[in-house]
């Protein structure tokens, strides 16, 4: 069998559609005790991931900043293409998804901890790689995703201000 026909997946570059995007927001969270299942902050919106004729794109990477050490796969980001406004989406209180918002859920990801932030051991940064998840927005008339953030396991934050990234690509 020939592998010449696929000679050129070696030698041309690869061609990336659209336009990158990376957008990040700082998360308000509390420091008590979130339970399994807890909110961790609120309702995020990001609003440079749609264009204005509402086209999405290609979700690639999500990364948390924490300035406290959390255990691995302790978060849940859960995107959605249109304002959850019928879910419970506060921090430190149970995370309660209607089904009217799960019709407008784009994806739920796991992050894993990866290690601390450069210099600081009490840091950590979770991070979901490599994804390739297309999305849009789903509403018909708004030009932003929204995010929430839930836990999968007790967690006792001690900073208040991690930082949310995601990055991909604009069709």
């Amino acid at each position: 069998m020939s592998l010449s026909r696929y000679a050129s997946l070696l030698t041309e570059p690869l061609q990336i559609r659209g336009s990158p995007f990376r957008e990040s927001q700082t998360l308000t969270v509390g420091t008590g005790a979130h339970a399994d299942n807890d909110a961790y902050g609120g309702k995020l919106t990001f609003t440079t991931m749609v264009r204005a004729n509402g086209t999405g794109g290609l979700l690639t990477n999500i990364k948390l900043f924490c300035l406290d050490r959390l255990t691995a796969s302790d978060l849940i980001v859960h995107v959605f293409g249109a304002d959850p406004s019928t879910s419970t989406i506060t921090d430190d209180a149970a995370f309660v998804k209607t089904d009217a918002d799960h019709w407008n859920l784009i994806t739920e990801v796991t992050l894993s901890v990866l290690g601390g932030i450069e210099g600081d051991a009490a840091s950590c940064y979770l991070e979901a790689a490599n994804l390739d998840i297309p999305y849009a927005e789903t509403s018909g008339s708004a030009t932003s995703i929204f995010v929430a953030i839930s836990t999968n396991a007790s967690v006792t934050p001690v900073a208040t201000a991690p930082r949310l990234v995601l990055t991909g690509f604009l069709d």
